[in-house]
């Protein structure tokens, strides 16, 4: 009994003793988990035992220099499912799957297919639902008591202009993270940042106390205002367009709109361009029918064509816009001015160098260098760079920050190509804007520099970023980059540039416009195929894109057309450029295309800011009077020519030979219509539903004069636009139309002009 006893008293003593041992290691091993790993447990703990509802931020807005919306965000949803709890819910996940797939218009398989997944506690089901949809499903599930759908907002970028401005603001990608333009550039700004609710779940992921929730803030992204105008953005737009498709221009073309005074670019344009809330769709000229804007080719060949910003990713040789420059070095250095003696005669470095001849070879023979410039002849900007120097002559073209990227907020930009040891024919070459590249708009901020007096001025876009509030968080101020001109340099160069416009050796007349002094110089430069200066169907078949767009497309013979300029002359209040990347047309020089593309641009968006017109004696000439035509029916014959002569007009009269009815019947052009100084005015002495009918004649190669002699002697009238010869008519030669009808017939000057 006792060895019993003692033997079942050991056997205790043993159990406690490894039970307390055990409780040792575990109070130990508690308590070295709560010293050394407590932290991270703890997180794993309440990641197990909480659901985190993410809040989305609200992507900042951004807005044009005047408030206008451009991009905004807008609520959608995200649907997503717990399928472990429907089914420890016992919920009808058919049913479920079949009510959803005719909601959202989705794959029922699908849906099920992710329902079906029993251990799962979160399933996608789909993404960017509008608050209309959501809210279809929410009384759905609430009417038959569905359990185990989630809905998390989440907002959608929202473009109201659609393609308007596309390059400069960008868009975002599925995540809503900006992946072009402003929204990249300005994505730590736009963004935000996320917000979360974080709350309590039991082990089969259902909320275990209601209401106990918590928050981490959200906190909405900042907007972003740019100095962009979207009237301004507008009629550079539309005025490229229709200069695209009148052309024939084959790989779209720029237009940037700048102030020279603070160096806020006004419009940036980039043609070919795209929808901002559908940038995979069809571009123009490709195979629609079998276009998916989704496979790695398709979205290679966007990145490399259409969603690139020409004005900054396509550096490209300027041509004679660049003579601007050569002549502004050689005016400061003080080797020429305007009144320099000089001649266009073929230039050879050596007897055994390439010659470099004017456009129409030794035809101006000896000139001012103003005249030079009008005419734009290349061997006077070669020979004259050769009296630079080429240290001084290269040195010039850092200073005007040629070598440099510009800094602009949007972070595209690519630099050009310069020879690394130029040679004195290179710089020959280069005088007159070939053998090397830069970008738009590197050309643009040089002739800004012209425009305000010398000073390089960092070009920008973004105006200032504000809160949700409107409060300004930042703003951005006019920055000098360096001098690189005198005012006196500048201000002959003004005078210059404004004779390449007004004179009729020009080549810049078709950007004239009355009152507002423009000063510029045109530019055109031939280019060839290569990796750097692809075009359209290049790229597209590059990345095995179906082309579809017939064109005539030549490796050679391309052309970059261009126009640079300012105004107005006398105190400049925009610069502008405006390039046409291969006009596929014979009439294919800057002269031609791009001047007219900028005088529009100009006019209309001088109007706009409300600057005063200044009428030169040359513009009050070209300003035709004009006169409301008064209502001279029912009026006696003499009476009705009285009254028109008040009003400047003519008149003649139709009777049918009945010479006893003195009354006028009616009258053509009707009373209160606006016509010409000395129109005519039909008046027609009995009732007719049949007006008497001409034939307009052909008024091409005629005069202004000839042409209102022509159109007159028959009774009609005219609208004349511009100076020179008749180039084209409102109404074509042969059709018939009513006696007094105005004919619209634009003339031009001589233009065996090719820059």
């Amino acid at each position: 009994m006792n060895v019993s006893h003692k033997i079942k008293k050991g056997r205790i003593v043993f159990v406690l003793f490894v039970f307390l041992v055990l409780i040792t290691a575990l109070i130990a091993r508690a308590g070295w988990l709560q010293m050394v790993e407590g932290n991270e447990l703890k997180s794993a703990a309440l990641a197990q035992q909480t659901r985190d509802t993410l809040i989305s931020p609200r992507r900042g807005n951004i807005y044009d220099r005047n408030k206008k919306e451009l991009a905004v965000s807008i609520q959608y949803y995200t649907i997503s499912a717990c399928p472990e709890n429907m089914h420890k819910l016992k919920q009808d996940i058919e049913g479920i799957a079949s009510m959803l797939s005719q909601i959202l218009k989705t794959d029922e398989s699908e849906i099920l297919k992710k329902l079906k997944k029993k251990d799962s506690q979160y399933q996608m089901i789909k993404r960017k639902v509008d608050k209309e949809v959501t809210e279809k499903i929410k009384a759905w599930i609430k009417e038959k008591k569905v359990q185990g759908l989630n809905f998390d907002e989440e907002p959608k970028r929202y473009y109201p202009a659609g393609r308007l401005a596309a390059h400069v603001i960008g868009f975002t990608n599925f995540e809503n993270q900006g992946i072009t333009g402003i929204e990249q550039a300005m994505d730590k700004y736009l963004k935000g940042k996320p917000g979360k609710i974080l709350s309590e779940v039991d082990a089969g992921g259902q909320g275990v106390m209601p209401g106990e929730s918590k928050v981490i803030d959200v906190k909405d992204g900042s907007n972003v205002v740019l100095t962009i105008d979207e009237v301004i953005q507008d009629i550079a737009d539309k005025a490229l367009s229709e200069a695209i498709s009148q052309y024939k221009v084959v790989n779209g073309g720029t237009a940037i709109v700048m102030d020279p005074r603070t160096g806020e670019i006004l419009a940036m344009v980039s043609k070919p361009d795209f929808d901002l809330n559908n940038p995979s769709g069809a571009p123009e000229g490709v195979n629609k029918a079998k276009w998916k804007g989704t496979s790695e080719n398709e979205v290679n060949f966007l990145w490399n064509s259409i969603w690139r910003n020409k004005t900054l990713a396509e550096p490209y040789e300027p041509g004679s816009t660049f003579k601007t420059i050569t002549a502004a070095i050689g005016i400061e250095e003080g080797l020429v001015t305007p009144e320099t003696t000089v001649n266009d005669f073929t230039f050879r470095l050596t007897p055994n160098s390439p010659k470099i001849d004017c456009h129409l070879p030794n035809r101006h023979g000896v000139e001012s260098f103003r005249l030079s410039m009008y005419r734009s002849c290349n061997p006077v900007y070669a020979k004259l760079s050769q009296d630079i120097g080429i240290d001084k002559f290269y040195g010039y073209m850092r200073a005007f920050g040629f070598y440099d990227k510009t800094g602009l907020d949007i972070s595209e930009e690519s630099l050009g190509i310069f020879q690394q040891k130029p040679t004195n024919l290179d710089m020959a070459v280069a005088s007159f804007g070939q053998r090397f590249t830069i970008n738009p708009l590197q050309l643009i901020t040089a002739y800004s520099a012209v425009a305000n007096g010398g000073k390089l001025l960092k070009p920008h876009i973004v105006k200032e970023i504000t809160d949700q509030d409107g409060n300004i968080i930042e703003r951005t101020e006019p920055e000098l980059v360096r001098n690189v001109l005198s005012r006196q340099t500048c201000n002959t160069l003004m005078d210059i540039l404004l004779g390449v416009v007004t004179d009729p050796n020009g080549t810049g007349g078709k950007a004239y416009v009355k009152g507002y002094g423009v000063a510029g110089k045109t530019g055109t430069a031939e280019t060839t195929k290569n990796i750097n200066r692809l075009g359209l169907p290049d790229v597209a078949k590059q990345f095995n894109v179906a082309w579809s767009a017939p064109i005539d497309y030549k490796d050679t013979e391309r052309y970059v057309a261009s126009f640079a300029g300012m105004a107005p002359a006398d105190n400049p209040v925009i610069s502008i450029l405006v390039t046409l990347d291969y006009p596929n047309m014979i009439q294919h020089t800057g002269g031609v295309v791009a001047a007219p593309v900028a005088g529009k641009i100009i006019e209309e968006t001088l109007e706009y800011l409300g600057v005063e017109r200044k009428y030169t004696e040359r513009d009050k000439k070209l300003i035709p009077k004009e006169y409301m035509v008064p209502d001279v029916r029912n009026m006696d014959i003499e009476k009705a020519a009285a009254e028109l002569k008040k009003s400047k007009l003519e008149f003649i009269k139709e009777d049918l030979g009945d010479v006893n009815n003195t009354k006028v019947i009616s009258q053509y052009p009707r009373p209160g219509t606006v016509v010409r100084e000395n129109s005519f005015v039909t008046l027609y002495m009995y009732k007719t539903d049949n007006p008497v009918m001409v034939k307009v004649p052909n008024l091409s190669k005629k005069t202004v004069l000839e042409a209102i002699n022509a159109l007159n002697d028959i009774g009609l009238n005219i609208k004349v636009n511009g100076e020179g010869f008749a180039v084209s008519q409102s109404v074509l030669p042969g059709k018939e139309v009513q006696k007094g009808y105005e004919i619209g017939v634009n003339f031009e000057t001589d233009s065996n002009i090719q820059d």
